[in-house]
């Protein structure tokens, strides 16, 4: 996650996926002015819907924490994206 003023609360920790597969996914996040996750969107799908799941679920769990001063907007969005590669 490169969100300007934010950090994962804790980093979100791949889990074993059902159908073992690479691939990369996108979602878009917005979190509020306190750092909790508003809204997960599927931006670039390249991963199993089960999988697109998991991880979506994974991201809602989390949360985000300030890491600089100042006002911090109403909305914030960023990006994060997934790329899996089995071994």
């Amino acid at each position: 996650l490169q969100m300007s003023g934010w950090a994962w609360a804790a980093k979100p920790a791949i889990p074993e996926l059902p159908d073992n597969q690479d691939g990369r996914i996108v979602f878009e996040i917005e979190c509020d002015d306190q750092g909790e996750i508003q809204t997960v969107n599927t931006v670039e799908r390249g991963l199993s819907p089960q999988a697109e799941r998991i991880l979506k679920d994974l991201i809602r769990k989390n949360s985000l924490i300030r890491t600089s001063a100042g006002i911090t907007p109403e909305r914030s969005k960023r990006r994060v994206v997934i790329v899996l590669k089995t071994k």
